[in-house]
């Protein structure tokens, strides 16, 4: 099975997962002094950082060269999404342990998943998906279908059901799926203005799965 077929397989499997309130998330100031940091805002800031960051590098001349994806790997991107599936993580298993010890107590005056509720809202699935459809700069397909792998397993809040999750994430895996089938099926391909041999290709495979 390729890689790109293990993620669809993935979150058709995601679809059956029952996958949490804002605490406080321990930071540094800047003179190293602990600090709480308000979750709900670190998730705004660090989606604005991410979005940010990948637009400066799709700008750039070779964003869609070798180059272009060695600047992504050297960036903050894969941290800041680390961050915030970690957030969001740890979010989803507070609401899972509150669900399991009183499943009927009313949610509806006071929200529990204020960061879960604020990825949705801001329908953060949907921009990095369509950042992920164009890969540019290069690497951002494989980095982004890394990120909501790893959200899609590790969230135990339901999340899959949002049409602003569920949409994009069809949309990307269709065009993964593409990718990997014109890919595999030719001895070269052509991406941007970029033309890859099956070798080099095959190389990049390796490094990504």
């Amino acid at each position: 099975m390729s890689y790109f077929s293990k993620v669809a397989s993935l979150a058709k499997q995601s679809m059956g997962i029952m996958s949490g309130g804002a605490g406080q998330v321990d930071g540094r100031s800047s003179h190293g002094s602990l600090v709480k940091v308000n979750p709900q805002h670190r998730i705004e800031e660090l989606f604005r950082a991410t979005c940010d960051l990948l637009e400066k590098l799709a700008g750039s001349v070779d964003s869609k060269a070798l180059e272009g994806e060695r600047k992504l790997q050297q960036s903050k991107v894969k941290m800041y999404l680390k961050e915030i599936v970690c957030l969001l993580q740890e979010e989803g298993f507070r609401w899972l342990k509150r669900n399991k010890t009183d499943p009927d107590r009313d949610v509806e005056l006071n929200s529990e998943t204020p960061c879960i509720d604020t990825f949705l809202q801001s329908r953060m699935v949907q921009e990095l998906c369509n950042r992920a459809v164009l890969d540019n700069p290069r690497g951002c397909l494989p980095l982004i279908l890394t990120m909501l792998t790893a959200l899609l397993k590790s969230i135990p809040y339901p999340l899959l059901p949002h049409m602003t999750v569920h949409k994009p994430i069809a949309n990307l895996i269709s065009v993964a799926v593409r990718y990997d089938a014109m890919h595999m099926n030719t001895t070269a391909a052509v991406v941007g203005t970029e033309v890859f041999n099956q070798a080099e290709y095959i190389a990049y495979k390796k490094k990504i799965g």
